[in-house]
């Protein structure tokens, strides 16, 4: 039954690790490291995942100390 469960589950959650949608970022052509980073830096894409990583950590931080301060209060 556990072996059932963890199946079912792996299969269904498999989505996220393979996607639905295209790859965002530009393809890595050149072999040399430093050009690579410097593609990456240079695009706005990677600017705004590392916005909305930070957007959402202070969102969560808050929502989660809000959450433990009204456990606390009550």
């Amino acid at each position: 039954m556990l072996w059932v469960t963890g199946v079912s589950v792996s299969l269904s959650l498999a989505i996220t690790f393979f996607g639905l949608i295209a790859e965002r970022y530009p393809p890595a052509q050149d072999a040399r490291w430093t050009t690579r980073l410097h593609t990456l830096i240079g695009d706005p894409t990677t600017w705004r995942d590392f916005a909305w990583t930070g957007l959402c950590g202070v969102i969560g931080m808050t929502c989660s100390i809000c959450a433990v301060l009204a456990l606390g209060a009550s």
